[in-house]
């Protein structure tokens, strides 16, 4: 029965958060003005409008989901790691493609209205945090990592409590919530804090989260200083 309560408790903790925090993304980048959304990126308006071709990326987006829940419920591990490997990155294409579109609305000094500008910025800001802390989580953590092999159990992040025998933390392994700790001091600080980047993944995952996050922020200041120019 110990063994039971342990498998089930040990499927709702690791890709189960997984999977909410995806579609916890999925919601929120829907609150993204249109004009940085992926239909945006539309070479010729009359040849694919920008709603079918978003229409088209967001229900590819709602299979994967679909497909990674049936995953999960199946209990088949690597294949989900692979079908959440693939939306996180759909998801990062899509923050990267929001950055962008964001500083060519700047570069354009499109007319937005404030709340407006406050729900992209904070819209690109969570999400950036929560796309991230899966990267991190599922590069570095020996449970949800997808190269698990014997030989490949090298740290991608020097944590804290790997550095030194801290008390009480003899036994200490990161989880869920430490990578979300580590996504939002890179993008708040636009840099590594209290633990390193080892790896040259986690140095590029960290290095692109925080040119997204000074970006968006140095953009969004940007767009507010030109409306309250043009209000004076």
């Amino acid at each position: 029965m110990s063994n039971f309560s342990h498998a089930v408790r040990l499927r709702l903790n690791i890709h189960a958060w997984a999977l909410l925090v995806l579609v916890i993304i999925e919601v929120l980048t829907n609150f993204l003005s249109e004009d940085l959304t992926v239909g945006q990126l539309t070479p010729n308006e009359q040849l694919i409008p920008h709603r079918p071709l978003y229409n088209f990326w967001l229900g590819f987006i709602c299979l994967g989901l679909l497909a990674a829940v049936i995953l999960w419920t199946l209990n088949n591990s690597r294949r989900l790691r692979a079908a959440i490997f693939l939306l996180n990155g759909v998801f990062t294409v899509q923050l990267f493609v929001a950055t962008v579109l964001i500083v060519v609305r700047l570069l354009r000094s499109t007319k937005v209205e404030v709340t407006t500008l406050l729900v992209d910025g904070v819209v690109i800001f969570v999400t950036n945090i929560l796309i991230f802390s899966l990267w991190y989580w599922y590069i570095d953590s020996s449970s949800t990592r997808f190269l698990d092999t014997v030989i490949d159990r090298r740290w991608d992040f020097l944590f804290p409590q790997r550095q030194a025998a801290y008390p009480g933390y003899e036994n200490w392994q990161p989880r869920f919530w430490d990578y979300v700790f580590l996504a939002y001091t890179t993008s708040v600080a636009f840099s590594p804090t209290d633990t390193l980047p080892l790896s040259r993944a986690a140095k590029v995952l960290t290095m692109t989260q925080s040119i997204i996050a000074l970006i968006a922020i140095t953009a969004v200041v940007g767009t507010a200083i030109n409306i309250l120019a043009g209000s004076v």
